[in-house]
């Protein structure tokens, strides 16, 4: 019997559709010099974590980026 597969394009865009006004990423907190900080602050600056979360999640990236130079070297890495 053969394994069922998900599919990968429908589920990818279904999860972002789903995803709209949700809060999850408006915030990634970093530490440097003993001082923590917002990254993205507040979410103005979260679309490289939003996409990137979600390509990891499929497996379709190696990480999860906070800028978008990042994720653009992952996702031409990763085809």
């Amino acid at each position: 019997m053969d394994r069922d597969q998900i599919l990968v394009k429908k589920t990818y865009l279904t999860i972002i559709k789903n995803s709209l006004g949700s809060k999850m990423f408006r915030s990634a907190y970093f530490k440097k010099n003993n001082k923590i900080y917002d990254v993205t602050r507040g979410g103005a600056l979260s679309c490289a974590f939003f996409v990137s979360a979600i390509l990891y999640l499929m497996k379709l990236s190696t990480d999860i980026h906070m800028t978008v130079s990042g994720l653009e070297k992952d996702m031409k890495k990763s085809g």
